[in-house]
């Protein structure tokens, strides 16, 4: 045992006794020791309504997307229907819009291959959720 202080307590005691857990921490320790104790909510209403979000934006961005194809092959742009990389390369080297507004900004001709990155980061980060 750890080496007595003139109070009969060892060290190791006199540790224990520092740290007392509190708040969170004692409650998620007690809830751990006994899980029948454990009471959490799951916040479904919340989940749910966030995923619905996530669908809304996922549909405006597919709108969006079409709109900007569709308007890149009346411009005779048809070249990024066909050709990935080309598509890749039309938004140029600035730094890739992260809002839809931002791509609303763009040249008309720049604004398909972000649409279709900002489509890829949302649904990543819909699979997260769902």
């Amino acid at each position: 045992m750890g080496e007595q202080r003139e109070t009969g307590t060892s060290l190791s005691d006199q540790g224990q006794q520092q740290f007392r857990m509190q708040g969170y921490a004692k409650i998620a320790n007690l809830m751990s020791l006994s899980p029948e104790l454990a009471i959490l909510r799951d916040f479904a209403p919340l989940r749910v309504q966030n995923l619905l979000f996530f669908q809304a934006e996922l549909v405006l961005l597919e709108d969006r997307l079409r709109e900007y194809a569709a308007a890149d092959i009346r411009a005779g742009r048809m070249n990024y229907a066909l050709d990935w990389n080309q598509l890749r390369r039309s938004s140029g080297r600035q730094p890739i819009p992260q809002t839809i507004d931002e791509i609303d900004a763009l040249p008309e001709e720049q604004r398909q291959w972000p649409t279709a990155l900002l489509i890829r980061k949302t649904l990543k980060e819909y699979g997260t959720y769902g």
